[in-house]
């Protein structure tokens, strides 16, 4: 037998022994431990990181207009030893501001491509505020997004930054110098006044004043106001409809300028057509026959059988004849008739309908048998200038009749009846 076999068999047999097998197991077993998790520590490699940046959105401005172009300067610095490669950056929300594809990388000039350790890149970029953005700050979302690469992996990664954009109204720097509540005023009466101009152009050309310049006067104020108002309620049932009609867009403005323009000159001309058809019908014209002469007097003066008999100067000649209106006002000269009855009437249903002293008593059976031509129709009074008996019925400018004004007169019948 060995003498190591004699060794252990000798130390089985005593407790010494025993206590010395025991350490030197524990020993041997907290040695394996160790040197398992060393060499699993060996294998296990450490995740790489990130590299550090800085990424900055700037602008020379943060106010706009509706379609202004805005330059964006992009900044990234590389604080790291790791080179950024892939380098694109992207507009995840637009707020109206274009382009507006979030997964569409921005156009760049100059392309950033990559940036070096320690380095850093610049570029421009050119947005557009859209025609519909909203009157508020946006507040734009950009992404940096750039590949790199550490212990021969290659990793994707990105970084945001954010830019204020204040979308603002035409002309509100202007009107920020207009004493408080005026601009609100104007700006809510605005699409109105176009209207009430065209009204005073055209309507001055109806009452024959003359083609002038229209004027904005205190008085339309009020009724502007109250427009404006009924406007804005017909703007916010647009808007509910999902209708864009924010007139500082400059072609709505436009089309909203026209369009209250276009509607201020249908009232006048609607007016104006009213008057002509009026006059047409019921103006005293100097070609007037007989008969369309009484019925347009009987017509227009439906409760007066007597008229005065005027006498005035114009033009240094005295002028005498009933004195008519037109219906736009002025005065004019008639004739005084005389009516006898023709056909199937008689002399005495004639006096029924019209005296002999001028007294209407059936005025509408009197039209009609002027109309029917049941009666025959005769000069009583004509028309008198200078001594001149007028073969005309009725004497206006063209028979050198203007502005007359009566200095005198008396009441004479439109229409007698004789037999």
């Amino acid at each position: 037998m060995s003498p190591i076999w004699r060794n252990l068999l000798h130390a089985l047999h005593t407790r010494n022994g025993l206590r010395s097998i025991a350490q030197t197991l524990m020993v041997c077993c907290a040695f394996a431990v160790l040197h398992a998790d060393a060499s699993a520590a060996k294998d296990k490699q450490p995740d790489p990181a990130q590299p550090t940046l800085d990424f900055q959105v700037m602008s020379g401005k943060d106010t706009f207009n509706r379609g202004d172009k805005l330059t964006v300067l992009v900044f990234v610095l590389n604080k790291s030893k790791t080179e950024l490669k892939g380098v694109k950056v992207r507009l995840i929300n637009s707020g109206l501001i274009s382009p507006a594809n979030p997964n569409e990388p921005l156009s760049l000039s100059p392309a950033l491509g990559s940036v070096p350790p320690f380095g850093s890149g610049t570029a421009t970029a050119l947005l557009t505020v859209d025609e519909n953005a909203e009157f508020v700050q946006h507040k734009l979302l950009f992404a940096l997004d750039y590949q790199w690469q550490s212990a021969n992996k290659k990793f994707s990664s990105s970084q945001s930054a954010t830019l204020n954009v204040l979308v603002k109204r035409h002309f509100e720097d202007e009107a920020k110098g207009l004493p408080g509540g005026t601009a609100a005023l104007l700006y809510l009466i605005l699409p109105v006044i176009p209207a009430i101009l065209a009204y005073e152009f055209l309507d001055s050309g109806r009452k024959k004043q003359g083609w002038k310049i229209p004027q904005f006067k205190p008085e339309y104020i009020l009724p502007s106001f109250l427009l404006a108002v009924i406007l804005a309620f017909f703007l916010l049932a647009a808007v509910k409809l999902d209708i864009s009609v924010a007139y500082s867009n400059p072609g709505i403005f436009v089309a909203v300028m026209v369009a209250s323009a276009l509607l201020g000159l249908c009232i006048p001309a609607v007016r104006w057509g009213v008057q002509q058809r009026r006059w047409k019908k019921q103006a005293f014209k100097s070609d007037d026959a007989l008969d369309q002469y009484l019925i347009k007097v009987l017509s227009k003066y439906k409760n007066e059988s007597n008229l005065p008999w005027a006498t005035g100067t114009v033009n240094g000649k005295d002028w005498k004849g009933l004195e008519l209106e037109q219906p736009d006002g002025t005065k004019v000269l008639g004739a005084s008739l005389q009516v006898s009855p023709t056909g199937s009437n008689t002399f005495e249903e004639l006096k029924e309908v019209v005296g002999t002293d001028g007294t209407i008593k059936n005025r509408e059976k009197l039209i009609q048998w002027v109309r029917d031509k049941s009666v025959t129709l005769d000069y009583k009074d004509k028309i008198n200038r200078g001594g001149e008996l007028l073969k005309n019925v009725v004497a206006g400018k063209g028979e050198g009749l203007v502005s007359f004004q009566s200095t005198q007169s008396v009441s004479k019948p439109i229409v007698i009846s004789t037999a």
